[in-house]
């Protein structure tokens, strides 16, 4: 429907998201991504190219670059699956029983913030699914310790950090928790993590620079520059950044709870004369009794959730540890940078869900009751989902 509308060949439409790039990128890109995106360029064109060329050359596709583009747009509904898959096996590995595991799955993947994802080239569905591997890896390496969790940690945060850089901040907590886990030493375990974080920092952008240097003498400095303006030219300002920090409970409640964003002009769209020339956000929207409501939501999440975990002991507390502080620091950052806080929302969405897992650990989620509300929760999510996501494509529909 929104390829129909236009929306994924534009800029922005979708709270600042670039589908129109991010297509492109995954079809056709040979490029670095420099120090923002060092490594995505190449999980996606390298073997998208071959599989063109292996096609095209027994005769079952006869334009390769369509063939491409076409499935590039499924990157994003396959990420949310196999992320959808690792949460659930990893609820099971905590203990969770089948419904609670099931139910807390399905409050992230029919999370608002999921579906619109989801549904789009971006880096951020692909960031969602690197997230959950890498707490699957946590639990699994807290738990049991050999040689190889710690290459396939390492392995999955190379990976991780290759879409985007800031996701070294998951990977750092993560490694805390599971090393938290191990031998219960929080200086000890944060040292270690801080070691290993540096060194899939290091081998992340090196070789992302060492195959642009590959690529072209010019090229892989070049991006890595490039990266210093555009922090500059997407920071808020001061009173915005502010803003942000206060009103970030709400938008961690946004991330699951569907509601009809704002729309603004598309000051990129009205320059080309794009056929769709609005912008979703919810950064514009005034303070009301719906924010409070949502504002106190989000603090029952990433304050009540970590609470929970903590009381739970074992791996719970050291997950919950790991994930508010993931939460937290998502949220500092992503007040301080970026004009439309929604576009990040995948960044914390996976520790949310740990936190938001911890609450369906209490008993009470065990009786048939709790099942009910479960229930009820996730078909008034459905709802919900379907409802806004019909007033944004009246919108776009219109231009």
């Amino acid at each position: 429907i929104w390829s129909s509308y236009g929306v994924l060949a534009q800029y922005d439409v979708i709270f600042d998201s670039d589908p129109i790039h991010w297509q492109s990128t995954f079809a056709n890109g040979w490029s670095t991504g420099g120090f923002d995106h060092p490594l995505l360029t190449y999980y996606f064109s390298i073997p998208l190219r071959a599989a063109s060329t292996i096609l095209s050359a027994l005769g079952l596709t006869t334009d390769p670059l369509l063939f491409r583009e076409q499935v590039a747009l499924y990157i994003a509904p396959l990420s949310t699956a196999l992320k959808a898959a690792c949460l659930y096996v990893t609820f099971r590995i905590l203990g969770l029983n089948a419904v609670g595991s099931i139910a807390a799955t399905g409050f992230g993947v029919l999370s608002f913030s999921a579906v619109v994802f989801g549904a789009i080239p971006s880096s951020y569905a692909i960031t969602g699914f690197a997230f959950s591997l890498i707490l699957l890896i946590t639990v699994h390496r807290g738990l049991r310790t050999s040689w190889v969790g710690f290459v396939s940690m390492f392995v999955a945060g190379v990976f991780s950090v290759g879409i985007t850089s800031s996701n070294i901040i998951q990977f750092g907590f993560m490694n805390w928790s599971s090393r938290l886990m191990r031998d219960g030493k929080p200086l000890s375990a944060l040292a270690k993590a801080i070691v290993l974080s540096v060194m899939v920092l290091v081998v992340a952008l090196s070789s992302s620079y060492l195959f642009g240097k590959f690529r072209s003498s010019d090229e892989a400095s070049y991006y890595f520059v490039m990266s210093k303006s555009y922090v500059e030219r997407f920071k808020p300002t001061t009173s915005e950044q502010i803003e942000n920090v206060l009103r970030f409970p709400e938008r961690v409640a946004r991330t699951f709870i569907p509601t009809s964003p704002y729309e603004k002009n598309n000051e990129v769209s009205i320059k080309q004369n794009k056929r769709v020339k609005i912008e979703f956000t919810y950064n514009t929207i005034e303070f009301g009794l719906s924010s409070f409501i949502l504002w106190v939501v989000g603090v029952g999440i990433f304050v009540g959730g970590p609470l929970i975990a903590y009381r739970a002991g074992g791996a719970w507390r050291c997950l919950g540890l790991g994930s508010a502080a993931t939460v937290l620091t998502f949220g500092a950052l992503y007040s301080w940078f970026g004009l439309n806080t929604y576009l990040f929302s995948q960044a914390w969405q996976v520790p949310c869900m740990v936190l938001l897992a911890a609450w369906f650990n209490l008993p009470f989620f065990r009786t048939k009751l709790g099942n009910v509300c479960v229930v009820a929760g996730l078909l008034a999510l459905v709802v919900g989902d379907l409802y806004v996501l019909s007033i944004m494509n009246q919108s776009m529909s219109f231009g």
